[in-house]
Order: structure tokens, then C-alpha cells, then sequence
């Protein structure tokens, strides 16, 4: 088959094959949703708790995903997703996608939560820091009290967008540096997704000060970092960059491939400066890979460390655990 036409037939499959089975991809689940929706209201309903309370996981990410596109959001109690374009400037994807990440990462923090304290309850709070228009926070909306979940982001244009979608979480901005705008011993839980993988080193260790004043005794801080391969992945994206545009971003972090992997080996702190744009300047924002031996060296001094979890496919970063002491 000629090139052309082997071209026109994959887009022909995508667009009329494939992106409806993924928009119904469980018949069971849109099934069982209109059963339980054509004859209710948003006063039937109450609030997101009520809605989804004992679903599964995957129903609970079909709700979240599909559930608007069909025409119910019980007005809002199913917060809506922001245009694909906002999530695809704040994620990289959009749809099931960028929600299914979401999911997966909310799944290491409850199995977290579980071993290391006394479990997730109604009156957990929590804190999704860095959160954007707040993906992960909305996967706590069946376990936790609305009123004790909160995101803080220090772009506003972001956290207008997570107000406007879920009005029942609490979203607060914060400045780029501490202090951040809550009280002491606020949280049970602080967690960072691709927070720490961008931030220099004194911006996060001025962070993980103020988040150690912010948790509860007993509570523990999760934060994703970069993991070892992502030095590696650089020099890659170097090595295939044919522009200035593909030159950019992590493909011009870590030059020196063999100085920072020495560097990360030794259990240094291992940053490459880019610059993020708004309030992240290019003294607090880049590429950063965090080794665990600096988090039981440099962490430890502060928190009690749990687990220092690889990277895998479940969530393509490393994931630090440490508990307040």
C-alpha cells in the first residue's frame, strides 16, 4: 500500500475507530451512568462525594473523563475538564490521557497514605502544591471532605481555571518562594507532582522548610523528581534535534551528560537552569533530578524517610515519601 494511503487509512481509523472506542471504551460504564443520571438532578445528586462514593477507580476515571462530554455534570458536581488546550500546556496531554496519570499518581499517594499513617479518612486534608487546573486533587473527591482539599499554584492564570471546574476544592495562589499562605500543622498530607523535578535546589529546600511547618506531626510530605534516565533522555533529545525550538527545553539540560551523572551517582543535587516563565525565573526553574542518597542525607535532617519508589510505568518519575516528625 502506498505511503499515502496508508496515511489516509490510519487517519481515517483514529478519527471514526479508535477516539470513539476511547471516548466509550466501557459500554458498561456509560450503560450504568445514564441509568443513574437520566432521572436525576444536581439536588438529587448533592455533592461529588455523594456521587462517588464506592466507585471503582476506572469508573471513578470514566466519571471524571466522560461523564461531561455526555451531557452531565449534575451542574458541576462532576467538575468539568478545562479546553483540550489548557490541559495540553499544563500536562503535555489531554483527556484520558492526562487523566489516567492523574489517577495513577493519586493511586501511589493513597497506598502511601495507607502504609505510613493511620489511612485516608473524610477529614483528611490535604494539599496538592503546584497543582495547575488541579487534575490529581479531583481523584480525592471520593474519599475525602471537599473543604479539606486543597491546591496552591503560583500561576494565577491556572488556578482560575481549577476555581472554575471544581468549585468545591479550596485553591489558594502562592508566591514562587515561602512563606505560603496557610497556617501551621494545616495538613496530613502535602504532595508535589512535577514540582521538585523542575525547582533549583534552595528554592526547594526553602520549600521543604515551609512544608515542614505546614504539616501535621505525623504527616507526610510526596514529591516527584526526575529520575537518573532523564540525564540521559536529554542527550538524547540533543542528539535528534534538527531546530532551535527542538534544541530547547530539556533538550538543552544537563550538557554534560557524564558530569551530572557523576554528580547524581555521588547523591548530589543535580539542576539545569531554563527559565519557566511568569514568576519561575530561571534561578528557580529548570530540569532537576533528585538522588536518593541526598534525600537521606539532606531531607533526613527534617523528615523521618519513608520510601524513595523508581520510576516504572505507573508514573514515569520518582516518587519520595518522608513524614513529619
Amino acid at each position: 500500500m502506498p505511503n499515502s494511503a496508508a496515511l489516509l487509512l490510519k487517519t481515517a481509523l483514529k478519527h471514526f475507530v479508535v477516539q470513539p472506542l476511547r471516548t466509550y471504551r466501557n459500554p458498561y460504564y456509560e450503560v450504568r451512568f445514564r441509568s443513574f443520571a437520566v432521572h436525576r438532578g444536581a439536588s438529587d445528586v448533592g455533592t461529588p462525594r455523594d456521587l462517588f462514593r464506592g466507585v471503582s477507580d476506572n469508573y471513578l476515571l470514566w466519571l471524571l473523563t466522560y461523564a461531561p462530554q455526555l451531557g452531565y455534570t449534575f451542574d458541576g458536581v462532576i467538575p468539568y475538564l478545562p479546553s483540550d488546550d489548557m490541559q495540553r500546556n499544563w500536562t503535555g496531554a489531554f483527556g484520558e490521557t492526562t487523566m489516567r496519570e492523574a489517577l495513577q499518581f493519586a493511586q501511589i499517594i493513597r497506598q502511601m497514605v495507607e502504609r505510613y499513617t493511620s489511612g485516608l479518612h473524610l477529614t483528611t486534608t490535604i494539599l496538592d502544591f503546584g497543582c495547575g487546573w488541579g487534575r490529581v486533587l479531583r481523584f480525592f473527591l471520593r474519599d475525602v471532605n471537599p473543604q479539606c482539599l486543597f491546591g496552591s499554584d503560583c500561576y494565577a492564570e491556572a488556578l482560575a481555571v481549577a476555581r472554575k471546574h471544581n468549585r468545591w476544592s479550596n485553591f489558594v495562589l502562592n508566591d514562587s518562594l515561602p512563606p505560603a499562605p496557610f497556617e501551621e500543622n494545616s495538613f496530613d498530607v502535602i504532595y508535589l507532582f512535577s514540582v521538585f523535578s523542575h525547582l533549583s535546589e534552595e528554592a526547594h529546600l526553602r520549600w521543604i522548610e515551609s512544608f515542614q511547618r505546614l504539616l501535621k506531626p505525623g504527616g507526610l510530605l510526596i514529591a516527584t523528581t526526575r529520575p537518573r534516565s532523564f540525564i540521559l533522555k536529554c542527550a538524547e533529545l540533543r542528539s535528534v534535534a534538527t531546530n532551535a525550538i527542538e534544541a530547547g527545553g530539556a533538550a538543552s539540560s544537563f550538557k554534560d551528560t557524564e558530569l551530572f551523572l557523576q554528580r547524581y551517582d555521588a547523591g548530589e543535587f543535580c539542576h539545569s537552569s531554563t527559565g519557566g516563565g511568569g514568576p519561575l525565573s530561571e534561578s528557580l526553574y529548570g530540569e532537576s533530578c533528585i538522588p536518593e542518597a541526598y534525600v537521606r542525607r539532606v531531607w533526613a535532617q527534617r523528615f523521618d524517610v519513608q520510601a524513595y519508589r523508581p520510576a516504572d510505568r505507573k508514573c514515569n518519575q520518582d516518587v519520595i515519601c518522608v513524614k513529619k516528625r
